[in-house]
């Protein structure tokens, strides 16, 4: 392909410019815009399109009022609202066809299943490819089955974090759609990466009295972190004391409520502290013995790659893309269950073996530097991009 193929990264902006929408920034960012021209669309103007608009230019996709509730809220409407819902979808996919024609697109990536179904229809009238990219995905049960089923039909390619999520959430539909499946790991900003090697370097030079722990999450069920708690309790009780930091912002205030009544009734005020947001949680990554993460559900957390850079060993639950970030016992722990039973023998593990998080830490790090950076993504979106157009 001889000229610069104008390329739509489309995002569906929620609340906050995190995780998965921070690694669709990095990506736009990290391209060769010598190879293609990337353009940057979403629903709404937010900090994510202030941000890039410095790089790339912007495309608003406005959508009616409906199609701006959250996934939960559109699943669980009555069969009628359903209906109304997917008049919008339509309409949305109609009004996106025009900006395919008027802008020139010639391919468009977008994450989540939300937004494939407000674009794929378009971009098949158009006939031009969509790449489904993938962070976190519900499970395919019930009527989200049958997005997935829409989804995978509208995307020419769908790409996970991680090889484990294929199963994780598509189960069957994984086996019938797995020539359109695809892994390109995820990447971090190269200023984070900056910021993680220091603390690798100043996290050397630090002595630990304390097993410490920080677990960098929204205080939310998903999060699980009632049953670290309830861990720290069942190892305090064999005289294994083990502290824990919470970093992130409350987003369930009756979750946050039930963890602070255990704490106390439990006697536990020394072993946690709520640090609430934090915007320095790489830096202060050097005060910690591990980094923990307990969740339910995840794609590949960016807290992960970050800590791996840092030199910090990863004590995770086996869920999401996790497995194939977290090499069991050569660069961190797998807790095989999200249950507090699961969660306190990797704890002891951890506790009982000083020595193999020295080795964990040193080869996570190598790791990292080989896996994760920014040109190793965008080099691996590039040739998948080039493939599908150099195909149609």
């Amino acid at each position: 392909m001889k000229h610069k193929p104008n390329i739509l990264f489309y995002y569906y902006y929620y609340e906050n410019y995190t995780g998965g929408a921070m690694s669709m920034g990095n990506l736009v960012r990290s391209v060769d815009k010598t190879r293609i021209n990337p353009i940057f669309g979403s629903q709404i103007e937010s900090e994510m399109s202030k941000d890039l608009g410095e790089q790339v230019d912007i495309l608003i996709h406005k959508l009616p009022n409906r199609l701006q509730q959250t996934n939960s809220a559109a699943l669980n409407t009555s069969l009628f609202g359903k209906i109304i819902w997917a008049k919008d979808v339509l309409k949305a996919n109609l009004s996106f066809k025009k900006i395919i024609k008027n802008n020139d697109i010639e391919l468009v990536i977008c994450r989540g299943s939300r937004s494939v179904l407000l674009l794929g229809f378009g971009c098949k009238l158009k006939n031009i490819p969509l790449v489904w990219d993938i962070a976190l995905e519900k499970k395919s049960y019930g009527f989200m089955r049958l997005i997935h089923r829409i989804a995978f039909s509208l995307s020419s390619k769908v790409i996970t974090e991680a090889k484990s999520q294929h199963d994780f959430i598509f189960n069957s539909l994984a086996s019938k759609y797995s020539h359109k499946l695809g892994v390109i790991e995820t990447s971090l900003r190269q200023n984070i990466i900056d910021r993680a090697l220091k603390t690798h370097t100043l996290r050397k030079e630090k002595t630990k009295e304390k097993f410490k722990c920080l677990i960098p999450a929204t205080i939310d069920p998903r999060k699980n972190q009632f049953e670290a708690i309830k861990a720290v309790n069942k190892l305090k009780d064999q005289g294994i004391n083990i502290y824990i930091d919470f970093a992130g912002p409350v987003v369930d205030e009756n979750y946050f409520s039930e963890l602070k009544k255990y704490i106390k009734e439990n006697d536990l005020e020394d072993h946690f502290q709520f640090l609430g947001w934090r915007d320095d949680v790489i830096e202060i990554l050097a005060h910690y013995t591990i980094l923990l993460l307990v969740s339910k559900n995840e794609g590949v957390p960016r807290a992960i790659i970050e800590a791996m850079f840092a030199g910090v060993p990863v004590v995770a639950t086996e869920v999401g893309g996790i497995p194939d970030v977290v090499v069991p016992n050569k660069t961190g722990i797998l807790i095989q269950s999200p249950e507090s039973s699961a969660i306190s023998t990797a704890l002891k593990q951890a506790f009982d073996n000083p020595d193999q998080l020295v080795a964990f830490s040193k080869e996570a790090h190598i790791q990292a530097l080989k896996r994760f950076t920014p040109e190793v993504e965008a080099k691996q979106y590039e040739d998948l991009f080039f493939e599908l157009l150099e195909s149609k």
